[in-house]
């Protein structure tokens, strides 16, 4: 089980050949009390994390899976004599979802953080899911009418891709307006907390734990 002697931490730990630096910011607010920050990359390859002051840089040598492994053994010594309760994990890959699972049956938390492409498997395999917004360059693809059902469908497919407890409802709204042009004037109801509230039930928002979280219904 986790190490209890020590009060308890939080961890978060980065695939940095998977994540980029431009997610910096929202790491550190999904971790916000994380006591060790590290990132696992290969230093030829490390998308921007050498410039990240608040991370340390855990560079690894050219190899198959090389910062991946070192991630996994660095993780299981932190709960094991870190005193490590919580640990966030950082990636879009799959591979860590045996971590995830290992690190539950010890008695940790895990976060886990990644894109909207990420593998359901390792969302599923973590406590809590945070969907990580694309802040790259994008060129929008216009939408369909705000309140037809195709615009219901795609808001649909957007926050059950985010994990199972959906998405927070400020990403939602970063989202559609970056992909999308879709601003909040253009919602009949002048809102999005207001606009999924009134489409019959497809759609449940969360105000109880922090930002509100929005979910589909079925």
């Amino acid at each position: 089980m986790c190490n209890e002697s020590n009060p308890a931490r939080a961890a978060l730990l980065i695939d940095g050949d998977n994540i980029s630096a431009t997610h910096a910011a929202q790491l550190l607010a999904a971790a916000p009390d994380a006591a060790v920050a590290r990132v696992y990359a290969d230093p030829t390859h490390q998308k921007g994390w050498a410039t990240q002051s608040a991370f340390e840089l855990r560079g690894v040598e050219q190899g198959k899976n090389a910062a991946d492994i070192l991630l996994v053994i660095e993780a299981m010594e932190l709960a094991l004599a870190g005193g490590v309760t919580r640990m966030t994990i950082a990636s879009s890959d799959a591979d860590f979802r045996s971590l995830a699972l290992r690190l539950r049956a010890m008695g940790c938390i895990v976060t886990g953080c990644g894109t909207l492409g990420t593998p359901e498997s390792f969302r599923k395999a973590c406590t809590r899911f945070v969907y990580l917004v694309d802040l790259g360059p994008v060129v929008p693809t216009e939408a369909p009418p705000p309140g037809s059902n195709e615009f219901n469908a795609l808001l649909g497919l957007l926050i059950r891709e985010a994990g199972p407890d959906g998405m927070r409802l400020s990403d939602l709204g970063t989202y559609m307006l970056r992909h999308h042009a879709v601003t909040k004037s253009m919602l009949p109801q002048g809102g999005w907390h207001l606009y999924l509230e009134a489409q019959g039930g497809l759609f449940s928002i969360n105000n109880a734990d922090g930002p509100a979280r929005v979910a589909t219904s079925s």
